[in-house]
Order: C-alpha cells, then sequence, then structure tokens
C-alpha cells in the first residue's frame, strides 16, 4: 500500500472517532428515574400519580427531565432550573422532585473542556452546573419556599 494512502485512511479513522467521542459527549443520556420502589417507577403508594402533601398539579417527572435538559450539554440554561424552581411550593414538593430527578449522569462542556458528572442526583447536579453566585441565588428561592437549602 502506498504511503499516501496509510494516510489518508489513518486521518479517516482519526477524523471518524474524534467525530464519534464529539457525538457520544454532546448527546444527552435518557434521563432515569430511580425512585418509587415496585409500584411503576415513582408513582406514589396512594396512586394518586403525586406524592402526598405535594402541589397536585405539577408534574415532577416533567420538572425533573426539565432539569436534567438545561444541565446537560453545552452550558446551563439558568433560567430553565429557575422557572422550574419558582413552580415549588413547599418542602415535600422539592422532596418529590429530588425523587423524580433520581441519578443521572450530566456531560457539560464549555471550551474544549468536557467534564461528566456521573451518578448525579438533583443537588449534586446543581453543586457541579452553578457558579458560587447561582447557588445562593438558588438557596434563595428555597429559602423563600421553607425549603432545606443545598
Amino acid at each position: 500500500m502506498e504511503k499516501k494512502t496509510k494516510k489518508t485512511i489513518i486521518t479517516a479513522l482519526v477524523i471518524g472517532v474524534i467525530g464519534y467521542a464529539l457525538y457520544k459527549a454532546f448527546t444527552p443520556t435518557p434521563p432515569t428515574n430511580n425512585g418509587g420502589g415496585g409500584n411503576g417507577g415513582g408513582t406514589p403508594p396512594n396512586g394518586s400519580g403525586t406524592p402526598p402533601n405535594t402541589t397536585q398539579n405539577l408534574d415532577f417527572n416533567a420538572l425533573a427531565n426539565t432539569l436534567f435538559d438545561a444541565f446537560n450539554g453545552v452550558g446551563t440554561k439558568n433560567d430553565v432550573w429557575r422557572s422550574v424552581l419558582i413552580k415549588l411550593k413547599n418542602q415535600a414538593d422539592w422532596d418529590a422532585l429530588l425523587k423524580a430527578y433520581g441519578t443521572k449522569t450530566i456531560t457539560a462542556g464549555w471550551g474544549g473542556f468536557i467534564k461528566t458528572c456521573s451518578d448525579c442526583d438533583l443537588v449534586k447536579s446543581f453543586k457541579s452546573e452553578l457558579s458560587s453566585t447561582e447557588l445562593e441565588q438558588l438557596n434563595t428561592i428555597l429559602k423563600s419556599k421553607n425549603i432545606n437549602t443545598i
């Protein structure tokens, strides 16, 4: 095989590997719901779909998926996580959101730097994604609703 052909094949192979690595790094991992024991993956025993003492009209699984989407990939969508937290009314809502979020793998990157947080629960995800100023803002929102801060 000619030297030029070998070089072309190696170059194509390297480009393919880099492309695949970038694809995997920036393709969202499907969210998982690790809560709920053996009764349907998060459905409370009361059968209502909403844990007791929570705001009845909130879909905690949808809110958890919204947060995952806000964290995963390049940049954190700050307006999104704030809009989710504003919907919470009390500690029971926060606890239901934590349970719905479960644990996930977050892949984030900026400027060629890629980081991964494996098995991140919601608190770890917030701490991994937010600056200290943003964490203060998050805790201010939680305090205003009498929710334990992180």
